[in-house]
């Protein structure tokens, strides 16, 4: 029988593999749906890139999911051999590349938000001299996360408006995405105590 010396953080790798696993091999991939009504919809994860602009993918999508799939699989190869030496030599590695994927895939909507509420004011007078009209009028209104849909107004030159649904929505592989972070603290807080 083999005991383990830091269960935690074999858990963490063992946890990091399935859901690269996952995101790989089960649909759908992506861990999160971006969209601007049907004009562009982008579907992404750290491993996988969907991008169709008026109803259309882009083929560079699928040949930036080729290298993104080879990046989970050297994620999942790095992950079996930290396994492998934690089993047999009780070494535990720090590996915490399925800390950050998760954490900062919050950034993809602050990054909607930064353009929807600061560029956007500035570009669309330059395209049109037509004014920028929104129900979220300020930044202190406008949701720095959104997680759902928002209507976005654009008013042009002679009274043409169009109004627009800004979407962001986290898939499930998301939200199972996020064990690893908390299993990487708790390994980090394991490996600390038995240090000691």
């Amino acid at each position: 029988m083999i005991v383990l010396r830091y269960p935690l953080t074999f858990l963490y790798y063992i946890d990091s593999i399935i859901v690269i696993a996952a995101s790989l091999l089960i649909s759908p991939h992506y861990w999160w749906t971006y969209g601007i009504s049907d004009l562009a919809v982008i579907r992404d994860s750290p491993f996988y890139l969907h991008i169709m602009l008026l109803g259309k993918p882009l083929i560079i999508s699928s040949l930036i999911t080729i290298i993104l799939m080879g990046f989970g699989l050297y994620i999942i190869a790095v992950l079996l051999a930290y396994s492998y030496m934690l089993v047999r030599r009780g070494e535990a590695r720090n590996y915490s590349t399925m800390f950050w994927l998760p954490i900062l895939y919050v950034l993809d909507p602050v990054i909607v938000y930064l353009v929807l509420a600061i560029v956007m004011p500035h570009l669309i007078p330059l395209l049109g001299n037509g004014s920028l009209e929104t129900r979220l009028a300020s930044l202190s209104s406008y949701p720095l996360v959104i997680i759902g849909r928002e209507q976005y107004s654009l008013s042009m030159g002679g009274g043409e408006a169009m109004t627009l649904t800004i979407y962001s929505e986290p898939s499930i592989l998301y939200w199972l995405s996020l064990t690893a972070p908390v299993l990487y603290v708790a390994s980090l807080i394991e490996r600390r105590h038995v240090s000691q």
